[in-house]
């Protein structure tokens, strides 16, 4: 059964250091990898990668989008909660993360026991 936990990553952290394939520990101690960007925009209650307004996350830089031969760049999504009686666009975005390594030894049972992979 996969958990989903908040792991507190600002925005900044996102593009450097904890970006793609990054390393990250969690408060509990956890170790997770920070999941690929075809997933990242994904919604919390999992309905895919389709977002309101994508424009709200481009950004240009005409020199970079010139040398690397691409249109725009995208900042990563911030975590925003729908408001009651409010319309606000880009909710429930988020950055999800996979437990590393999935699978973990018990010293005082001397089993392995797989921990569930999605997490964030």
């Amino acid at each position: 059964m996969a958990r989903t936990r908040r792991i507190p990553v600002r925005r900044g952290q996102l593009i450097r250091p904890f970006g793609v394939g990054s390393l990250v520990v969690g408060p509990d101690g956890t170790s997770l990898i920070t999941a690929g960007l075809d997933h990242w925009y994904e919604r919390e209650d999992g309905t895919g990668s389709q977002y309101a307004q994508p424009a709200e996350f481009k950004v240009n830089e005409w020199r970079l989008q010139t040398a690397l031969g691409v249109s725009h760049f995208r900042l990563p999504p911030d975590l925003r909660w729908p408001q009651p009686q409010e319309s606000v666009p880009n909710t429930g975005l988020r950055i999800p993360m996979l437990r590393f390594p999935q699978w973990h030894y018990c010293p005082s049972c001397r089993l392995l026991r797989a921990f569930p992979l999605p997490y964030g």
